[in-house]
Formats: structure tokens, sequence, C-alpha cells
């Protein structure tokens, strides 16, 4: 027989993990914060490296590619954010986090579109630098303020 604790740690789990039982409690949110964060972080790294390599190469198709997996892997992980509820006392804060968040997810696919119709998308595109600089800002205070370190940018 299981223990009344474990079963009533599962249930919480289970709700936690359907997103649909209210708001989650800080310790929670940051576990699941800090988990996509840092599942976001090991495949935007490895896009990353990918990148260098094509850019490095003149490939224009494959830089292209990587651009698009960028957009695709910003916007799964702006998706998975959205399935949280954070608890009211940390609200602001996700909240800060979140739109810095949608910002990237938005400017990778204005920088995903430019590289495409661009004879070379493998040079720096720097047309966004500054909106990038603030979506940084504002996801890196939010998770400051949250204690979510996986997801701070250092």
């Amino acid at each position: 027989m299981i223990a009344k604790p474990a079963l009533m740690l599962v249930g919480v789990i289970m709700c936690a993990a359907a997103a649909g039982c209210g708001a989650l409690s800080h310790q929670e949110l940051l576990f699941q914060m800090n988990k996509r964060c840092y599942q976001a972080n090991v495949e935007l790294s490895k896009l990353g490296s990918k990148f260098d390599a094509f850019k490095s190469g003149h490939q224009h198709q494959r830089v292209v590619d990587v651009h698009d997996k960028f957009v695709e892997e910003h916007a799964q992980f702006v998706r998975g954010l959205e399935t949280l509820e954070p608890p009211a006392e940390d609200r602001d804060a996700f909240e800060l986090y979140f739109r810095g968040a949608k910002q990237q997810a938005i400017l990778a696919k204005r920088e995903a579109r430019f590289a495409r119709r661009a004879e070379h998308p493998e040079k720096p595109i720097t047309r966004y630098d500054d909106a990038y600089e603030r979506a940084y800002k504002a996801r890196d205070k939010g998770a400051r303020d949250l204690g979510a370190d996986e997801c701070g940018q250092g």
C-alpha cells in the first residue's frame, strides 16, 4: 500500500503537470521554469553550434534552416511557459519574464524571415539588437526576481 503523503505528492505533480488545477506554489513554479529553461538552453546551444559551423562554411540553406529551428525552439519554450500559472506573489515577475521570452520568440521569427530573404544569411543580423537587449533584460530581471537560476542570462 502506498503511503498517504506519497499519494498526495503524486496528485500535486499530476495536477501541476496538467496545469489546470490552479496556481503552482513558488517552489513548483521554480522547478517547472528551471526545467524548461535548462532544456531550452541545451537545445539552443546545439543550434548555436550548428549555426556557427554552417555560417563559416557559407551554407545558405542550412543557415536558414537553423534560423527556422531557433524559431520553433523559442515558440515551444513560450508555449511551455503559457501552461504555468504562477502564485499571486510571483505573478508580476513571471509576467515580466514571460513578456521578455515572448518578445524574443517574435524577434527570432523576424530574424529568420529576414535570413530567408537575405543574400548572405550567414552575416550577423544586427537590426534587432536593441530589441533583443530589452527582451533579455526583461527576462533576466524576471528570472532574478523569481530566483529561477536556469532562466537568467548570467
